[in-house]
């Protein structure tokens, strides 16, 4: 997969961990709130960072903004800052 995703291959990157992680598939939009709205819980979004940085071949977990991510359109930004 590219370096640089497409909003929509993000996406379907998200779904498709969710679904590893928690058993269910579903719809994930940028306006979700990671925590609150998917149900992630720490470990949850620690496995999804990981299955983002192995995809696209960068690295989030030691990214400052990290922090500040609430929303899956916030983290695509992110990812798209990271990218090459």
């Amino acid at each position: 997969m590219s370096s640089r995703p497409s909003l929509d291959e993000f996406l379907t990157v998200l779904e498709d961990a969710y679904e590893t992680a928690k058993r269910i598939r579903r719809t994930i939009r940028p306006e979700d709130d990671i925590a609150r709205g998917l149900g992630l819980d720490s470990l949850d979004a620690l496995e999804l960072l990981v299955v983002l940085e192995l995809t696209y071949g960068t690295s989030l977990i030691d990214v400052p903004a990290i922090v500040d991510v609430e929303t899956v359109g916030d983290l695509y930004e992110l990812l798209i800052a990271q990218s090459p």
